[in-house]
């Protein structure tokens, strides 16, 4: 298509160039005395849609259309990744879950305290 475009601005040029002509050449043409002075020779091109065989081979890097950077609030190690990647998730989803026994263990260090502490509450009122 861009080389039909050429073609095509190219014979518009080059008939814009050949019809231009001083005023006193123009006059002599009107005479009739010699019409084969006023015909101008033009060489015009038809142009065609064609299909380009050329191809055009090159590297370049591929953007994702959406993403998302997954961040965690704490840190620590992965015990399950929950979703396959491609896959449409829902708002809420858990994802991915980090390995926990450090905050089960502090979880249940404060059932016991809270649990020593009723006791020490009753004891006293007795």
């Amino acid at each position: 298509m861009k080389h039909i475009f050429t073609a095509f601005l190219l014979s518009v040029l080059l008939l814009a160039s050949c019809g231009g002509s001083d005023n006193s050449e123009a006059a002599d043409s009107t005479d009739g005395e010699n019409p084969s002075k006023s015909a101008l020779k033009v060489a015009a091109v038809i142009a065609e849609i064609t299909t380009s065989r050329q191809r055009i081979l090159t590297t370049g890097t591929v953007l994702a259309d959406e993403e998302v950077n997954l961040m965690s609030e704490i840190s620590g190690r992965i015990e399950s990744i929950n979703f396959v990647e491609g896959q449409n998730v829902k708002r809420g989803e858990v994802l991915v879950k980090l390995v926990n026994d450090d905050l089960k263990a502090e979880y249940q260090k404060a059932k016991y305290e809270m649990k020593l502490q009723e006791d020490r509450e009753r004891r006293q009122r007795k």
